[in-house]
């Protein structure tokens, strides 16, 4: 018994670590995507945000 409460308890710090692991991979990959497109990658996240928020890019 104590050991399915164990994995219970454990699971979802296990699923959070995996989620943010691949998290780190994306953005890492995308950095080497936008550098390659010769995109400043800060600006373009920017640009993002700035979408997000309902403006236009270059704003």
């Amino acid at each position: 018994m104590r050991s399915q409460a164990y994995l219970r308890a454990t699971l979802p710090v296990m699923e959070s670590l995996a989620r943010a692991e691949r998290l780190r991979e994306l953005q890492a990959r995308n950095a080497e995507r936008a550098a390659a497109a010769g995109q400043d990658y800060e600006s373009l996240l920017a640009d993002i945000r700035r979408a997000y928020k309902g403006g236009t890019p270059g704003q």
